[in-house]
């Protein structure tokens, strides 16, 4: 069956005598952003497709996640992602939920309220405060009635140096003696 462009989706508990919504969505095609992350109050976790933006991951953690649609993906997977925030500085968001089927990244409001941070929405904008007062982030409403950020993720990177000139190699050896030096060891078959 195919899929409309524009299409509604819900949720319900149905172990109740009263119906309950539990989330409400409208999907719109549109061209997703892999920095873009949803502050979502329907979600349990954060989590994210993106395996490569864990600074540490726990791969021995498995759930399963129910979708709004009734489908089940599983997290293989929690950890930490390292972000820069807009003052410079690098910070990281813990528990979050590695779920290589994800098609979007979701920050979970319960989890956010769970550790103490305060929400305020007014004026079209969803606003994220510390304990301490201190505004973390802004999120404005964006045309389907969601609240999306940008986040500046750190990837985590493995770095490997090859030595294609031997020189460079006994100049490490011998404690970065200088190249002149090492020629004359050399010449007089001192290496």
């Amino acid at each position: 069956m195919p899929r409309n462009k524009d299409e509604a989706q819900f949720a319900q508990n149905e172990g109740c005598d009263f119906e309950e919504v539990l989330l409400m969505a409208t999907v719109k095609e549109e061209e997703e952003r892999s920095d873009e992350w949803y502050l979502e109050t329907g979600c349990s976790n954060h989590m994210t497709c993106k395996k490569s933006w864990f600074s540490k991951l726990d791969d021995s953690v498995n759930r399963k996640i129910r979708c709004a649609d009734n489908s089940i993906v599983c997290a293989v997977g929690i950890g930490k992602v390292l972000i820069h925030r807009k003052d410079g500085k690098k910070t990281c968001i813990t528990d979050v939920l590695y779920v290589p089927n994800m098609r979007s990244n979701l920050i979970s409001i319960g989890q956010l309220l769970q550790k103490g941070y305060i929400m305020k929405v007014e004026a079209q904008t969803m606003k994220v405060f510390e304990s301490k007062n201190r505004l973390i982030l802004k999120a404005p409403l964006s045309k389907q009635r969601t609240f999306k950020i940008n986040i500046s993720v750190i990837e985590d990177k493995c770095l490997l140096s090859e030595v294609k000139s031997e020189n460079w190699l006994w100049h490490q050896i011998y404690r970065h003696i200088n190249f002149r030096d090492l020629n004359m060891l050399s010449e007089k078959k001192m290496v």
